[in-house]
C-alpha cells in the first residue's frame, strides 16, 4: 500500500493483514476469486483515515448493496457467517443511540481533516452502506450534498 484512498498521502501505514468476508468474496465459481481474498489494514498518518489496501470489485460492491438487509441478503450472508440471523440483520440502524454515536463520529472525521487542511470541503458526502440515510443527516447541515 503506497497512497492514501481518501487524501492520497503516502503516509501510510499498514497496521496487519486482512481477509474479505467469504460472502463477499462469493462462490467458487466467481471471477472474483481469480483476486486474492487478502488485504491489509491501513491507517493514513496524514488524515488519520484507516482503510483496506484492496478495494471491493463492482461484482463484491453488487453482492454486498443488491438487496441491502433484506430476506435474500440475510439468508446469503448467513450462509457464511451462521450468527447473522433475520433478528441480528433487523435489528442494524434502528437503534437510535448507535445512530447518533455513528452520526457524530463520521462528522467529528470528517471535520477534523477538513480543519486541519488535510482535505478540502467534501461537496458529496456518499452514503455507502448506510441503510437508510440516517447517519449522514448532519451533512445537510453544511450545505453538502448526501447521495444514497
Amino acid at each position: 500500500m503506497s497512497r492514501c484512498h481518501w487524501c492520497d498521502s503516502n503516509e501510510v501505514r499498514v497496521l496487519c493483514g486482512a481477509v474479505i468476508a467469504p460472502w463477499i468474496l462469493g462462490e467458487s465459481n466467481s471471477e472474483d476469486l481469480k483476486q486474492s481474498g487478502l488485504s491489509e489494514y491501513c491507517h493514513c498518518r496524514n488524515c488519520g483515515l484507516h482503510f483496506f489496501s484492496k478495494r471491493f470489485t463492482d461484482c463484491q460492491l453488487k453482492r454486498m448493496y443488491s438487496h441491502y438487509r433484506d430476506n435474500e441478503y440475510q439468508k446469503n450472508r448467513q450462509r457464511y457467517e451462521p450468527w447473522y440471523t433475520k433478528k441480528f440483520n433487523n435489528a442494524i440502524g434502528n437503534d437510535p443511540e448507535t445512530i447518533e454515536l455513528r452520526r457524530e463520529n463520521l462528522f467529528l472525521l470528517v471535520n477534523n481533516v477538513v480543519n486541519d487542511k488535510k482535505i478540502d470541503s467534501p461537496k458529496v458526502v456518499v452514503d455507502w452502506g448506510g441503510g437508510q440515510g440516517t447517519v449522514h443527516s448532519k451533512f445537510s447541515k453544511l450545505d453538502q450534498k448526501t447521495c444514497l
